[in-house]
């Protein structure tokens, strides 16, 4: 399993400082900068899931990109994310679902992350 961080970030914060030294010792975890508009169809469509680690969000539109391109969204439990935008997501307090339980959830519910 490969994690790729996307987005903007602050250098500066403790919990990017963990991640970067992270990302040195392990290969499998990639910070990616920010994602290019031209390029998030592709972005997107390398994913098997798409982890949203925020808790205070205004929509969520990157959850909805992802489910238009039948990724799956993980999303905290306790998050602050409209109801609409997180029906179809697997919700989490710490642990993360296993990979298997992640295709299968996008199995079952690839049609409705389309509509």
């Amino acid at each position: 399993m490969i994690f790729e961080l996307w987005g903007n970030y602050n250098p500066d914060s403790e919990i990017f400082k963990k991640i970067k030294k992270e990302s040195e010792e392990d290969p499998r975890i990639r910070i990616m900068g920010p994602a290019p508009d031209e390029k998030l169809v592709e972005i997107y469509d390398s994913f098997d899931a798409f982890f949203f680690p925020t808790k205070e969000e205004g929509f969520g539109l990157p959850i909805v990109e992802a489910q238009a391109r039948g990724v799956p969204g993980i999303v905290f439990s306790d998050a602050r994310i409209p109801k609409e935008v997180c029906e179809y997501c697997i919700k989490v307090d710490e642990e993360f679902p296993s990979l298997d339980y992640v295709k299968s959830f996008k199995e079952k519910y690839y049609d409705r992350f389309k509509k």
